[in-house]
């Protein structure tokens, strides 16, 4: 059977696992030279443990409703009345694992190290509170289509081409057919941090506004909040950690997450914590 025919039937068969259509086309884009969409395929399967926040596909940013839980009392309650993202980085596995499940809405809790960021941005002190969202199922399932729906376009692209792959072979003309198709970035489509694609990165200078403004700016934070956020540095003692950052300072990222989950700053909350505690970091010479 031709390579890809066999791996159309199998994205259109409903019962079809997503973890065998993604090493199908794992395979295929590795007979043909894809590199790019070879990359994305390990990713999916594998997961983006060690993928930056910033380098994450949009749409592993799944929304649910903001809350923290006090463990001692085990009071849940709201953070925010808007939906917030939170990026998940786990396998494809992780998420066929999640929709076997018969409820119909599942609380993620954030990575410890963003957890911590929050509580220390919200004035929480104490290690009994831990946030997380509150996710409904669909928007699991939703992650799923659309992974599928990118390797059946992979797929119809390459048949259009006539590049078909007899047997699971694929010919010199066809391997050369395939690397001078141009528009395999479009198939990836909304991927517009995706790890297979080149991104600029701007380093943190230790006592460097201008820096950190750049930085900020990049990161899609507008200018009159950096520079509320300067006016706040330049009276506020230099902390030693980011236990020691000064009220307003404090206030000032308390604010940035509000807009994260408002949607006036369109950065997932979890991204968000990730680009001001790096920045903050940096420029106060702060590590970890």
């Amino acid at each position: 059977m031709k390579a890809i025919t066999a791996l159309q039937k199998l994205v259109l068969d409903p019962q079809s696992n997503l973890t065998d259509i993604l090493r199908n086309a794992l395979l295929i884009s590795q007979k043909l030279g894809l590199d790019d969409f070879k990359s994305w395929c390990e990713l999916e399967l594998k997961g983006y443990e060690d993928i930056d926040d910033s380098n994450i596909p949009e749409y592993r940013c799944i929304y649910g409703s903001f809350h923290v839980l006090n463990v001692r009392n085990r009071r849940r309650q709201y953070v925010g009345d808007q939906a917030v993202g939170q990026i998940i980085k786990e396998g494809i596995i992780f998420f066929q694992e999640t929709l076997v499940s018969d409820q119909d809405f599942f609380d993620f809790r954030f990575p410890d190290d963003k957890n911590a960021f929050l509580k220390n941005a919200f004035g929480l002190n104490s290690n009994n509170y831990i946030f997380y969202s509150k996710v409904n199922k669909i928007s699991i399932k939703k992650v799923l289509e659309i992974i599928r729906t990118k390797v059946l376009e992979f797929s119809i692209q390459l048949d259009k081409e006539g590049i078909l792959g007899e047997d699971w072979e694929f010919t010199i003309e066809e391997k050369k057919m395939a690397i001078n198709i141009t528009n395999f970035q479009g198939i990836l489509g909304d991927v517009k941090h995706s790890s297979v694609q080149q991104t600029n990165t701007l380093t943190v200078q230790k006592n460097n506004f201008e820096s950190l403004e750049q930085y900020l700016k990049c990161n899609s934070i507008e200018s009159h909040d950096i520079q509320d956020l300067k006016a706040i540095i330049d009276v506020s003692p230099l902390p030693l950690s980011s236990s020691e950052y000064s009220s307003n300072l404090k206030g000032w990222m308390t604010k940035m997450l509000g807009k994260s989950i408002d949607g006036s700053w369109q950065v997932a909350v979890g991204a968000a914590g990730s680009i001001l505690a790096t920045g903050l970091q940096n420029y106060f010479g702060i590590m970890g």
